[in-house]
């Protein structure tokens, strides 16, 4: 059985959610949920919490364990601020967000 969570328009670049996702993939989902605890990224407790919300979604009565069977992050828009450069002009700042998606499985399986 196949569960799936979603966190949208997250308040981190997508970048630096990677590094952590390559980690965990194809783990069950418990001990992905303990290893991102040790893991020292900002994006690890975002990652965690989006894992916790996929067990939450399929339920308690189901108590086999489940894999994550994909795991990927997506851009989301940017936020575009001007900062003041040298000689009058401006530079752009750009604030990424990321669209983050678990997809648990109850056989391990990894795309």
């Amino acid at each position: 059985m196949e569960t799936k969570a979603i966190g949208r328009y997250i308040r981190i670049s997508p970048q630096k959610v990677v590094e952590v996702i390559r980690l965990v993939k194809g783990m069950e989902a418990n001990t992905a949920i303990s290893t991102l605890v040790s893991i020292k990224r900002s994006s690890s407790p975002i990652i965690s919490k989006i894992i916790k919300s996929a067990l939450a979604n399929r339920g308690k009565e189901n108590k086999s364990p489940c894999y994550i069977k994909e795991i990927f992050v997506d851009g989301g828009p940017q936020m575009k601020r001007m900062r003041a450069a040298s000689m009058g002009r401006g530079t752009t700042i750009r604030h990424r967000t990321s669209h983050i998606t678990v997809v648990l499985n109850d056989k391990r399986t990894v795309k």
